[in-house]
């Protein structure tokens, strides 16, 4: 499949009075054209932070240390200031996980969405006019002169979605768009995503803490940990077996709509503190299967069957093993 972005190595930080936290340390990810991934984890993985340096939107004290963002060709993060914002909305777009502060509350919708289509160049309008813009996401074009706080929090994120479409990107970033939406509303809203996504040809990276949706959803899921990719694989493979603990761990954790009773079991202990971050593998103090070699070694993305990629000492242990 086609890449169309490829992050290499990304370290992320923030600084503070003690000195730099690094908060994304060595993060590797693919997206491929018209794929939907999943990137999932437990809240202070970095995935939010990730999300923003890939668009150079992270503000200070944030920062990038190293790592390449490859769009195509183009390392974002090697851009000139101007170069990024030309590709902002038209090449990679985002949409913010509170759609409520990502919109200018005292400016109607029409004007914040004919903002956005007024930088397009001939042939990458996805609509001529915000009303069409509405329509595409399915919002009743009247409502194009309301302003945010007359929106519910469902047509909010899809105006937040509308925008982040209007000039046909190549690349969607999504960071938890349906946070603190109910659940009927959260299914029609990532629906509607996939829709668009198989009529415009856009990939999405989509942030969120609800595995189950991603499990229904997306194409392939990440995983990380503190910082640090922990798996990826094919959603549908992933549903079925999940080879690092922490990944075990969190499936575990979420309770099943369609299957029997099942006992839940939750994770003992909290995620590190990333000024202070174990050695080895960051998820041996809390690994029921961790050996002497996660406490010194980090452990490597191993390719294991199916495209899976793990960075567990013991997993590919295992799986080493049994070939």
């Amino acid at each position: 499949m086609t890449e169309v972005l490829r992050v290499e190595g990304l370290r992320v930080g923030y600084a503070t009075e003690d000195g730099n936290v690094l908060v994304v340390d060595g993060l590797d990810l693919e997206l491929h054209k018209g794929e939907f991934l999943g990137l999932a984890g437990e809240s202070g993985s970095g995935k939010s932070t990730a999300a923003l340096a890939l668009v150079r939107l992270l503000r200070p004290p944030g920062f990038i240390s190293g790592g390449r963002v490859l769009l195509g060709d183009d390392d974002i993060l090697t851009m000139s200031d101007q170069q990024v914002r030309d590709i902002r909305w038209r090449e990679v777009s985002m949409v913010m996980q509170n759609s409520l502060n990502a919109l200018n509350p005292v400016a109607r919708i029409e004007r914040q969405l004919a903002e956005v289509l007024d930088r397009a160049r001939p042939g990458e309008r996805a609509a001529s006019t915000p009303a069409e813009l509405l329509d595409l996401v399915g919002i009743d074009r009247r409502r194009v002169r309301a302003y945010p706080h007359e929106l519910s929090g469902g047509m909010r994120q899809r105006v937040a979605i509308a925008m982040a479409l209007a000039l046909r990107p190549r690349v969607v970033l999504m960071d938890e768009p349906t946070t603190a939406l109910d659940v009927v509303v959260q299914h029609d809203i990532i629906s509607q995503v996939r829709e668009l996504q198989a009529e415009l040809g856009f990939a999405v990276l989509m942030i969120t803490h609800d595995l189950p949706l991603l499990l229904e959803t997306a194409d392939r899921v990440s995983v990380m940990y503190a910082g640090r990719l922990a798996e990826t694989a094919a959603a549908a493979d992933f549903a079925v077996r999940q080879r690092h603990p922490y990944s075990q761990a969190l499936v575990s954790a979420v309770p099943s709509l369609t299957g029997g009773p099942v006992r839940l079991a939750g994770l003992p202990g909290q995620p590190p503190d990333p000024s202070d971050p174990p050695t080895g593998c960051r998820f041996h103090p809390r690994c029921p299967l961790a050996e002497e070699i996660c406490a010194a070694e980090q452990p490597p993305l191993v390719t294991l069957e199916n495209g899976r990629r793990v960075a567990c000492h013991v997993t590919t242990r295992i799986m080493e093993g049994s070939r």
